[in-house]
Formats: structure tokens, sequence, C-alpha cells
């Protein structure tokens, strides 16, 4: 049971990642195009909400690795234990 909620988290993790970062790309070109033609400051704002979007981006995919990380640590604790105790 607890395999199968570890992969729904990361497999939720790894899309909330993708998906912000995709849209931080998507934001930061419609606001360098907006910034370089007209009105700046509607550019200026789109680029700014790329940078936050972006900074949570980064944040996900943080907390991702970290779990995979953790992951990878509770498997190899159990296969030393299998074998410790063969």
């Amino acid at each position: 049971m607890t395999a199968v909620r570890t992969s729904v988290s990361l497999s939720w993790r790894a899309l909330l990642a993708l998906t912000c970062a995709a849209a931080a790309a998507t934001l930061a070109a419609a606001g360098v195009t907006i910034a370089v033609l007209t009105p700046r400051w509607l550019g200026a704002l789109l680029l700014v909400a790329a940078i936050v979007v972006g900074a949570a981006a980064w944040h996900q995919g943080r907390l991702l690795f970290l779990a995979l990380r953790s992951r990878s640590r509770l498997r190899r604790a159990e296969r030393l234990r299998k074998t410790a105790t063969s």
C-alpha cells in the first residue's frame, strides 16, 4: 500500500514540476515578446510571473529529487536487512 502511495506522490511531484517549468518558459517567452513590442509594463509583469513560477518549479524539482533519494535509501536499507538476516 505504501509503495503505491509513494509512486503516486512521486508522479504527482514530477507532473507538477514539469507543468510549472512549462508555464515558466511560456511566460518568459511571452514576457520578452511583449516587452520588446508594446506595453513594456505588461512584459515586465509577465517576466516577474515567469520568475515566480520558475522558482516554484525549482522547488518542486528539489522536493522530487529529495523524495527519490529517500526512496532509494529506504530500498537499499531493506535489501541490506534482508541480506543480513539470510
